[in-house]
């Protein structure tokens, strides 16, 4: 039994709403304390996973790469890491049958800000510490 797939959203637009949906939830993340933000991210990803990811598997396991490798730019603020997941992210867009024109200035944006907002997380992590 299949849930509803939205099938009728086109994957260029669920794509730019995953992306929004997931700087949303960042911006939550950043700015805690306003729900909205937060609520309207989650909403936007799974309706956007609902679209994309039937279309393919193998984009479901390029994605996940790109989150381990763009963590992983994160934590040690590697730029090579980041450039990894960034285009694993694009292919990841491209599997889902994103156009490239719009998978990948998106994957590059959103590949930056993860690194750049994680990298202050773990930055603010270790400044904090008492040892």
């Amino acid at each position: 039994m299949r849930i509803h797939s939205f099938a009728w959203l086109d994957p260029n637009a669920a794509w730019l709403i995953f992306v929004a949906g997931l700087l949303l939830i960042y911006w939550e993340m950043c700015r805690p304390g306003l729900a909205v933000p937060g609520a309207v991210g989650c909403v936007c990803v799974i309706a956007a996973f609902a679209r994309l990811m039937p279309v393919r598997p193998d984009a479901a396991l390029c994605f996940a790469a790109a989150w381990i490798a763009m963590a992983a730019g994160a934590w040690w603020w590697n730029a090579a890491a980041g450039i990894a997941g960034a285009v694993l992210l694009t292919a990841a867009a491209l599997a889902a049958s994103v156009r490239w024109w719009i998978a990948v200035p998106t994957s590059a944006l959103l590949a930056a800000a993860t690194v750049i907002l994680g990298s202050g997380a773990v930055r603010g992590y270790f400044a904090k510490r008492v040892m």
